[in-house]
């Protein structure tokens, strides 16, 4: 029975010995986040492991790994080789590209945004001819606008809505017969109006400044 007490002791004392010369084991977690798989490690307390291949998500890039505390905030970026002194879960972050199709206007460079986060209003394109009209997610039938500030879920193009410039060309005859304005759109070929007339006076044509205008 001594003898039996006595290999017990032993084996406490050497199991104690492995805890004190840091051969505790650890696991590190990876939670992609919606990605691809990351295996977890099983390291000894004081380990160091290297950057782990990085997981993929189809419309997202992975921007690295981070710990929170228990209510999920405080995000802190891993940063390796990293030590291991407890079980730990590493979390993907993602981000995801913001795009901008103008439609033909001014260009507006796309954006990367964490993944969650909110865009605010880019720049105001420009487009000769027309009004911009706002940004939509469907391009075409433009019945989504976006309103601003946008939160960011998931890869997104904006397009752009264009409303075509309405213009009025007036006829001045210098005291001449009336002459009746026409309402254009942006591009539309002006007609040209009947001649006026003016007692004691010939029409010599229409003139923007001192260029003479040709309707042809």
């Amino acid at each position: 029975m001594k003898k039996l007490v006595f290999v017990l002791a032993m084996v406490a004392a050497m199991f104690e010995g492995c805890k004190k010369d840091g051969f505790t084991e650890y696991t590190v977690t990876f939670n992609s986040n919606g990605g691809s798989y990351a295996a977890p490690q099983t390291v000894a307390k004081g380990d160091v492991i290297t950057t782990p291949p990085a997981p993929t998500k189809d419309g997202y890039v992975f921007v690295g790994w981070f710990t929170y505390d228990s209510k999920f905030a405080n995000a802190k970026w891993v940063i390796f080789p990293y030590t291991v002194i407890s079980n730990v879960t590493f979390y993907a972050i993602w981000s995801v590209n913001v795009s901008f199709d103008s439609n033909g206007g001014s260009t507006i460079m796309p954006w990367t945004v964490a993944e969650g986060k909110t865009v605010f209003e880019p720049p105001v394109p420009t487009k000769i001819g027309y009004t911009f009209a706002g940004w939509f997610t469907d391009n075409g039938t433009f019945e989504n606008k976006v309103t601003f500030p946008y939160a960011v879920t998931a890869e997104v193009t904006f397009f752009a809505k264009w409303d075509i410039n309405i213009y009025t060309v007036s006829f001045n005859s210098n005291g001449g017969s009336t002459i009746m304005p026409q309402t254009m759109t942006h591009g539309e070929q002006v007609t040209e109006p009947v001649t006026p007339t003016r007692s004691g006076y010939v029409f010599l044509g229409w003139f923007i400044d001192t260029y003479k205008v040709n309707f042809q």
